[in-house]
């Protein structure tokens, strides 16, 4: 860094350039500052599945933010970046590995197999991605003779394909359990294949066969900031621009009065990071979630307040995105008293996660992704155009109020038009 300085005044450089030279070499200091912490801290070598979109990014950055340990952590994914991943995960990677095990044999991702045989241990494996079972039995053929902790994110969603709970409407662990009767289990399977697909790979880790310890998380319907599947961000701009929608906000009659279980994201961050520091816990299974189960109109009501809107439910709708499981909630019980998991209340939750999607609505195309839902599945035809128009002009200027748009006089909807929504709707 001294030679820099020392080559900026020997070159007699303008002010601009010495500006740019000094800015190089604060850089070059502040990295090498965090090399420096990087090296005094313990070193624990991660190999990650899937870590830069919603709960795998969200899990990293806060072993990332550990002041007394060093993830030093190999990333495999497809390579993209969602949100804002790829400034806020990309550079704490020691390594990026571009794999996708859905779609061919892992070993032919040659470096994720040279990764494995060149480490002499991978302290834990977290796995965010593995939705086949023989995915993650060939994960864990591959890393078995290296890992010292596999960490499953599972679902849910596995109580859909076992027996009842014991307590109708509350999923105890031990719940998980599928019917004797192979006809049943049939059944059921084929009525969620995800929870049947995760409910397999929960299996493999917990067969004699497997020598990895393991920590497996079943998650509900997962709510927070950078969320990929953008759910919660289609139901809050259905609500926020509910008055130019004017399509009641959809509850199906099945789902009115079923209770089901949440988590933040974050709280599946606090709870890996336990999970990890405490081995006494390992091969087991932790539900986790909010302490609070909510109906759909509930979780619907609580945002349109937080929102300072109101709105009307349509329960003869068909359309929802929440929630994703038909059981009802689960108990949380065991993590709370094995990992002394402490969730975040619901009203922060719905607060942190809505102030999130407004600001997010002027940075983020993830945007999009959110109006599309509505666009293919709401608003009326119509009114599809005008809808991304208004998008585009609050976009384009952070300034302009949704109230001083809605104030131009709506166009008068014509016979063709009434017509043709009518025949969309038929093929919807």
């Amino acid at each position: 860094m001294l030679v820099i300085w020392e080559l900026a005044v020997f070159m007699n450089s303008s002010y601009h350039h010495q500006r740019v030279i000094s800015k190089i070499t604060l850089e070059f200091g502040q990295l090498a500052m965090a090399k420096l912490e990087e090296s005094d801290k313990p070193v624990k070598n991660v190999l990650a599945f899937g870590g830069n979109g919603f709960i795998g990014s969200e899990v990293l950055n806060q072993l990332f933010q550990d002041p007394n340990q060093y993830y030093k952590v190999a990333l495999v994914s497809r390579g993209n970046w969602y949100f804002d991943s790829e400034t806020r995960i990309k550079p704490h990677l020691a390594k990026r590995i571009i794999c996708d095990r859905e779609d061919s044999d892992i070993e032919y991702c040659k470096d994720l197999v040279n990764y494995v045989a060149t480490t002499e241990k991978i302290d834990i494996v977290l796995d965010f991605s593995a939705y086949d079972p023989e995915v993650l039995s060939s994960t864990l053929d591959l890393v078995q003779e290296k890992a010292a902790l596999y960490v499953y994110i599972s679902t849910d969603s596995v109580y859909e394909v076992c027996k009842p709970s014991k307590i109708p409407g509350l999923a105890n662990e031990h719940d998980a359990v599928r019917p004797e009767n192979e006809q049943q289990q049939s059944v059921l399977n084929n009525g969620d294949e995800y929870g049947n697909q995760k409910l397999l790979g929960e299996e493999i880790l917990r067969s004699p066969e497997n020598k990895v310890p393991f920590l497996i998380f079943r998650l509900p319907d997962v709510l927070g900031p950078r969320d990929t599947t953008d759910r919660f961000w289609a139901y809050q701009m259905w609500i926020t621009f509910y008055k130019f929608i004017q399509v009641p906000v959809h509850v199906p009659k099945e789902y009115r009065h079923l209770k089901t279980s949440y988590v933040y994201v974050k709280d599946i961050g606090k709870a890996v990071f336990a999970g990890i520091n405490k081995p006494e816990a390992w091969n087991d299974v932790y539900n986790l979630a909010i302490d609070r189960s909510l109906t759909l109109e509930e979780f619907l009501t609580d945002m349109a307040k937080e929102l300072n809107e109101t709105v009307e439910f349509d329960f003869e709708g068909e359309f929802n995105l929440f929630p994703s499981v038909t059981r009802g909630a689960v108990n949380i019980d065991k993590v709370k008293r094995v990992l002394r998991f402490v969730p975040t209340k619901w009203e922060t939750v719905l607060k942190e996660t809505v102030e999130f999607y407004k600001e997010g609505f002027y940075q983020f195309s993830e945007r999009d992704d959110a109006a599309h839902q509505l666009t293919r599945y709401v608003i009326p035809k119509h009114k599809k155009g005008p809808f991304l128009q208004l998008l585009d002009q609050l976009v384009s200027d952070k300034n302009l109020k949704l109230s001083d748009i809605m104030k131009e006089p709506e166009k008068e909807v014509t016979a063709e038009q009434l017509f043709e929504e009518m025949q969309y709707k038929t093929e919807l």
